[in-house]
């Protein structure tokens, strides 16, 4: 099978669209996207995505008319990040711990996510 994503690549590339390449390697993205990368300890992604789902809720930038019609399992969702359930707040302290990235480029791919 063929990979489709050079093409979606280059037209990034062509509109100077920035790209953010997390990875444990730096060569996960090929250079003429010119991608900042951040890198990431392997496997431990997961620990970002809760951190940056943390953040985004914590700023109030979550979709809540969203969330209530179309997902199931949203409060459960959110006591989890928040460490209701679990004692543990899925902060971006938390996941720079884990992934190594520090927490302030955390804090700031969150709201990078949401447009602030």
């Amino acid at each position: 099978a063929e990979h489709a994503l050079k093409p979606w690549l280059q037209k990034l590339a062509r509109k100077g669209t920035p790209v953010i390449n997390i990875s444990p390697m730096r060569d996960d993205c090929p250079e003429f996207v010119n991608a900042e990368w951040i890198p990431i300890r392997p496997n431990t992604d997961v620990a970002l995505m809760l951190a940056l789902a943390y953040e985004i809720q914590r700023l109030g930038a979550q979709d809540e008319a969203f969330l209530h019609s179309h997902c199931v399992g949203y409060q459960q969702l959110a006591d989890y990040l928040n460490g209701v359930s679990d004692g543990v707040a899925k902060t971006p302290a938390w996941a720079s711990d884990i992934t190594g990235i520090p927490t302030a480029r955390i804090a700031l791919l969150a709201r990078q996510l949401i447009g602030v």
